[in-house]
């Protein structure tokens, strides 16, 4: 496994090595990457780590489940003065639950995050790597057997897209809130 990590490592770093000779530095910090332009819509459908790997282990827990992070994310590209910036939203999801041996009651606690987001773009060598970072403010939504409550949340995160195609690509995050988040990238 670590000699198959450390070839596509080393395959990537080759490949963006070359790539970099012919590469424009100079205006890496006012493009897009990846091929996105002024205009384009990004569609992101990521799943992740998130809240429920804080999942409570006691000796009294029976029948556990849990639901990972899934992500549905809607950003527009566009410029504030030269800066190639994005602006959208997002809306996910993710829970866990159990069975009491204590009590013999089933309990489950999902939550719902919503909010906005906005994200400074870099180009870098290879040209099919769109790099980005930013804030996302949103509310997290505490559902199930807690009663309905409401969190805002700032949270920074950076992210990577790798455009495979015109319009399809793999998408790849991390931040705060939901430290790691992986999924399918659509460009149109």
């Amino acid at each position: 496994m670590k000699k198959k990590f450390l070839a596509v490592f080393a395959s990537l770093f080759v490949f963006g090595s070359v790539s970099s000779f012919a590469f424009d530095w100079s205006q890496c910090w006012c493009n897009y990457g990846g091929g996105v332009e002024k205009g384009d819509f990004i569609l992101h459908v990521d799943t992740g780590l998130g809240d429920w790997l804080g999942f409570p282990s006691h000796s009294y827990f029976e029948d556990r489940w849990a639901v990972p992070y899934v992500e549905v994310g809607l950003n527009y590209a566009g410029f504030i003065w030269k800066l190639p910036f994005t602006f959208g939203g997002y809306v996910g999801f993710d829970g866990y639950g159990y069975r009491s041996s204590y009590d013999g009651r089933t309990y489950s606690f999902p939550k719902l995050y919503t909010g906005g987001d906005i994200a400074y773009h870099i180009q870098l060598p290879p040209e099919i790597i769109d790099l980005y970072g930013g804030f996302r403010l949103g509310t997290k939504i505490y559902m199930g057997d807690w009663e309905h409550v409401w969190h805002v949340s700032v949270d920074p995160y950076f992210g990577v897209n790798f455009f495979f195609t015109d319009f399809f690509g793999l998408n790849v995050e991390t931040g705060y809130e939901n430290w790691l988040r992986a999924g399918l990238s659509f460009k149109f």
